[in-house]
């Protein structure tokens, strides 16, 4: 997704998920789970004639059932992702029905306080990541390095993978084009990070801090491609979304504007 400048609003219908993490500038398909995540969809989503615009806050707890208790332990101390919401999606491929969410992060948000806990969770957030391409934050020669280096590096990576791969040429560009503040999160998007690291780099809110975390990430990812080439053993894949050929999905594609554009 192309990004412009972004200003998030200083209220988010809150969409709670377990086990995850969604950081800017990856995608994620969410199913929706629990009344309160129902009763969002339903109000702020299936309501609307189009999804155009439609952000959301993305925040992991440890319970679902006890959100607040995530809140109270916290102080509030919470980091949360702003998501565009790109489709919405019904599926009975497990047989239970679930609505399903495909959202794009766009930046970190703190969660200052809940203003509404029923029939959704609604928080006020403070917008902690400034979305612009051609600006960028002022950094330490030794942080430049750093971010070039993992430009040099998420690149490499991208070059030795088969040229087939879907959205390879477009990684490519967007790590080329992207600026060093958002770089390090466009570079764990396809890495597929393990929980604790995403939540990490998620909570890492100093840029020359996520830096260093994402560099070193990186250097172990690539270190561990080389390993598995070595040995001949399977190639590296680029994180991409798929579902099951079983699932059948009603997908509701965003429009600027007129009636909502429904496909199986």
């Amino acid at each position: 997704m192309k990004m412009a400048l972004v200003e998030i609003p200083k209220k988010l219908p809150l969409l709670l998920i377990q086990n995850d993490i969604l950081l800017p500038g990856s995608s994620m398909r969410i199913p929706i789970i629990g009344s309160m995540s129902m009763n969002m969809v339903k109000s702020r989503l299936l309501s609307r004639n189009t999804l155009a615009n439609s952000i959301v806050g993305i925040v992991t707890v440890e319970d679902l059932k006890d959100f607040e208790k995530t809140i109270n332990n916290s102080k509030c101390n919470i980091v949360g992702t702003a998501a565009f919401v790109l489709q919405v999606g019904y599926s009975n491929w497990t047989k239970s029905n679930l609505y399903v969410l495909t959202v794009a992060g766009i930046c970190r948000f703190s969660l200052d306080k809940l203003v509404m806990e029923e029939p959704y969770p609604m928080g006020v957030v403070t917008q902690l990541d400034n979305i612009h391409p051609s600006k960028d934050v002022a950094l330490t020669p030794e942080s430049t390095k750093m971010a070039q280096e993992i430009q040099e590096l998420a690149i490499k990576l991208l070059e030795s993978m088969p040229s087939s791969l879907p959205d390879n040429d477009d990684f490519q560009k967007r790590i080329q084009n992207a600026s060093y503040s958002s770089l390090q999160d466009l570079a764990m998007a396809w890495l597929n990070p393990s929980y604790e690291d995403k939540k990490e780099i998620l909570y890492a809110l100093d840029v020359e801090n996520r830096l260093k975390k994402v560099l070193a990430i990186i250097r172990k990812h690539l270190k561990g491609v080389k390993i598995m080439k070595k040995n001949g053993g399977p190639k590296t894949e680029l994180n991409v979304m798929t579902l099951p050929k079983e699932q059948k999905v009603l997908l509701v594609h965003p429009k600027v504007g007129g009636n909502s554009d429904f496909s199986d």
